[in-house]
């Protein structure tokens, strides 16, 4: 029988209530909850042979192995690619392993096709490599209000910019701070402000790929508005564990 895993951040708290809400669920399939760092830690044979097909088995630390395809799906939560092996490394080494790290998870996932929430793009094995502006744009361009924010490669390009001596070199990035989030889930949508966003939400899904996101939402020139948007994010109350939950027991069947 296939598993479900869920990736999550080291430490993710929430993330490890949406595991266990799918696992006492009616959900068809085992799920097994990792981290990355477990994920860096364990045991990988990853071939792609000259047609292009992709075969991998994988096995943790506890001794449970898993081929894929077909043996599981993959919610990869997380935001981090991090190599315990290498912390006592030289920093140039440490993310050297990193980047090798992350682009056997970008691949390994890549593989699992639609078993895998969010598909990877490119160099982010959750989602696409849109820059914090880019999901801004896209944001806007489906009607969602975007809290005020100024960009600029420059601070010397802005005249009412104050800092400290020498800074006004380096890029200004917006440092609004956001007071309420969204999550979505396929076609659940959870947190403040949620029914109002609801449709934009479902739509900045559809462009961007991901089935699932999270929005940061600050103040703006007339009410709330993005500050921020990303591929997955853990879920921040109990009303998003839930969707997020039951969004997964919904997939787990039809992946």
């Amino acid at each position: 029988m296939r598993t479900l895993l869920i990736v999550a951040d080291p430490g993710d708290v929430a993330t490890a209530e949406v595991a266990r809400a799918v696992a006492a669920s009616a959900s068809p399939c085992p799920v097994r909850l990792v981290s990355t760092a477990e994920l860096s830690l364990a045991g990988w044979s990853h071939r792609i042979d000259p047609a292009g097909r992709t075969s991998t088995t994988l096995r943790l630390r506890d001794g449970t192995s898993f081929d894929s395809p077909p043996d599981v799906s993959v919610a990869y939560l997380a935001s981090t690619t991090p190599v315990p092996r290498f912390l006592r490394s030289a920093a140039g080494d440490r993310d050297y392993a990193a980047a090798e790290f992350r682009a056997l998870m970008v691949s390994w996932l890549h593989s699992l096709g639609d078993r895998v929430v969010n598909a990877p793009s490119g160099t982010e094995p959750n989602g696409p490599a849109w820059s914090p502006g880019r999901w801004l744009i896209e944001a806007a361009g489906v009607g969602l209000p975007v809290a005020h924010a100024r960009y600029a490669t420059s601070a010397r390009l802005l005249p009412d910019w104050h800092g400290p001596p020498g800074s006004q070199r380096f890029p200004v990035l917006p440092h609004t701070t956001a007071g309420h989030t969204v999550l979505v889930a396929g076609d659940h949508v959870a947190g403040s402000l949620a029914d109002e966003f609801r449709p934009a939400c479902a739509e900045l899904s559809k462009r961007s790929g991901c089935r699932v996101i999270s929005l940061q939402l600050g103040p703006g020139p007339s009410g709330p508005g993005v500050v921020s948007a990303t591929a997955c994010g853990s879920p921040r109350t109990p009303e998003q564990v839930w969707a997020l939950a039951e969004f997964l027991v919904e997939w787990s069947r039809n992946p």
